[in-house]
């Protein structure tokens, strides 16, 4: 019931329905997390904090040498000492911040003592690229999230439907839409060749 060809049927320009896809995208990949990669960070000795990749959106894993470092917060770095800046040694925790205007950064305690090249990992969820052109394709371009795409249809009728006031449609289609979350999010957490070793108490013997 949208169309180009009659103005009377447009209710919404192109910029909005691609407003409403990119929102969609988003909040998919905010709750799906399925778009990741990984980043090396320079350390230099004495410097605390370090700017993030530009399409950084959550951290999973911060490892030195391979070793996974513990997330801490400036509340608890606070309560552990009092001027925890000036501890220098090998780094064995880290925090995640944003300041007004700038790029998310990340920091590590103690605050490194020797640079470091090769050895620091951060593993994050990438944010979405926001959808242009036509011939662009949905979270990043991945091919097992194409089954996927249809979800952002979904979202954009749904707030489209919302906008216009019509509820009942709007809760049918965002129905659909969290229903292709909740199955992409059950897709991916799945892991068939898994084969854990036999564990736990057996009972007694018989």
């Amino acid at each position: 019931h949208d169309s180009t060809a009659d103005t009377s049927y447009q209710r919404f320009t192109d910029a909005t329905l691609l407003g409403l896809i990119n929102e969609g995208q988003r909040d998919f990949i905010s709750k799906v997390l399925p778009v990741a990669s990984s980043y090396t960070i320079t350390l230099t000795s004495t410097v605390v904090e370090y700017t993030l990749p530009t399409d950084f959106l959550m951290a999973q894993r911060v490892t030195i040498s391979s070793k996974a470092l513990a997330e801490t917060t400036f509340g608890s770095l606070d309560q552990s000492a009092t001027n925890w800046t000036s501890a220098l040694s090998t780094p064995t925790a880290y925090y995640i911040t944003s300041y007004a205007g700038l790029p998310h950064r990340i920091g590590f305690n103690p605050t490194p003592r020797y640079n470091n090249s090769t050895d620091t990992v951060l593993y994050y969820v990438q944010a979405p690229q926001d959808l242009a052109a036509d011939a662009d394709i949905p979270f990043a371009s991945k091919s097992q999230l194409t089954q996927y795409h249809e979800a952002l249809v979904y979202y954009a009728s749904g707030i489209g439907w919302l906008i216009q006031g019509r509820a009942d449609l709007a809760k049918m289609y965002l129905e659909l839409y969290a229903g292709q979350v909740a199955l992409c999010q059950r897709n991916l957490g799945l892991m068939p060749n898994y084969n854990p070793a036999f564990r736990g108490d057996r009972g007694p013997k018989q």
